[in-house]
């Protein structure tokens, strides 16, 4: 029982060293690996800067759609109020309805409906224009 013993305790320090040795020849590899692709200051520069840039590319991009929300909120009113104004010193005896809005289907475009009754009691008719106008975003 000694015997066998001995004899297993030997073939685990011949493994423990054999796996010391091993891990001593890839620590080296990698050595080797890290000193051939040594990173150029130059280039850790440019990624530095190219992040700092990708990071400003999103806000900027985050605050231009937060203007065209705005924007696309805001025309329609103004342009509604503005073509009210025309109708109004044309017809001023006219109380016209006025509807401005984005164009379904087509981005960028915006749609004018204008009703308005114009005649005397007697022979009243309706006219209805509708307008699509394509206007730079």
């Amino acid at each position: 029982a000694v015997v066998s013993t001995q004899s297993t305790g030997a073939q685990m320090l011949a493994h423990t060293e054999g796996t010391e040795r091993e891990i001593i020849k890839l620590r080296r590899e990698i050595e080797d690996i890290e000193n051939s692709v040594k990173v150029d200051p130059d280039i850790a520069k440019l990624e530095t800067q190219n992040n700092k840039l990708k990071y400003q590319i999103a806000h900027l991009q985050q605050a231009i759609e937060k203007e065209k929300s705005k924007r696309m909120i805001a025309f329609p009113a103004f342009f509604g109020e503005k073509i009210q104004t025309v109708v109004s010193r044309l017809y001023p005896d006219v109380n016209a309805k006025i509807e401005v809005g984005p164009n379904k289907g087509k981005n960028g475009d915006y749609q004018c409906s204008c009703s308005f009754c114009r005649g005397d009691r007697r022979n009243n008719w309706d006219v209805t224009t509708t307008h699509s106008l394509q206007l730079p975003v």
